[in-house]
């Protein structure tokens, strides 16, 4: 009788003992499918900013309201080049008859946010290039986009034109509340810490944007 008792105890215990592994390869494997999606999601991103095109005026020739193909993609571009502290400006980045912010988002330009039109999960990206035009002072620069994402570069004390470059992304939930880039600029060694007097943004390749990658219900 002891012995029967005995036996249906251990066959318990490795049933529970299974029973919390099979728990742990689960967790483990949408850990994993999880990381792998964001994986790619950050190659991705970098793809579509590496190529993103130079702008054209064919648009501002025309007067006509370009086309926006890709629904779930934008992007704007900076249109401000020197570093202070302020609320950034943007543009939509126009290229023949296609526009950079998809239907899927409203720009309003006089604010110069950028609203999703529907909650759920998006890449956020940040791109920026500096050159410094005549002998820069070491400072930070942080770009700091609707609180959902913060980008910080450390510029170096320099006396060419060298290009600084930095990119930031994030895999954000949001709704569908406008959001802004902040940008907060510091200096070493200069009575203002507040300025980066002749570091300048290069305009055509730096900017910020979003693209959905997820909602509740599904992933795209």
């Amino acid at each position: 009788m002891m012995g029967q008792l005995a036996a249906e105890k251990d066959v318990e215990s490795l049933q529970q003992i299974g029973g919390r592994s099979r728990c742990c390869l689960d967790a483990f494997l949408v850990t994993s499918v999880i990381f792998l999606f964001v994986s790619v999601a950050a190659v991705a991103a970098v793809v579509v900013m590496e190529r993103l095109p130079p702008p054209t005026s064919n648009s501002e020739i025309t007067g006509e309201l370009p086309s926006c193909k890709r629904h779930n993609f934008a992007y704007l571009q900076a249109t401000e080049s020197r570093l202070q502290n302020c609320t950034m400006l943007f543009a939509e980045r126009l290229r023949d008859e296609s526009c950079s912010v998809g239907d899927d988002f409203r720009f309003n330009e006089d604010h110069s946010s950028l609203t999703p039109q529907r909650e759920g999960n998006y890449f956020v990206f940040v791109k920026v290039n500096l050159t410094c035009v005549h002998k820069c002072p070491a400072g930070l620069l942080r770009l700091d986009v609707g609180g959902k994402m913060s980008c910080e570069l450390r510029l170096p004390d320099k006396a060419d034109t060298a290009l600084v470059s930095k990119q930031c992304w994030t895999v954000q939930r949001l709704g569908t509340e406008g959001l802004q880039t902040d940008m907060t600029v510091f200096s070493e060694g200069q009575q203002d810490n507040y300025r980066l007097d002749n570091w300048r943004l290069e305009l055509e390749t730096s900017g910020w944007g979003m693209f959905l990658v997820g909602t509740d219900d599904r992933t795209l």
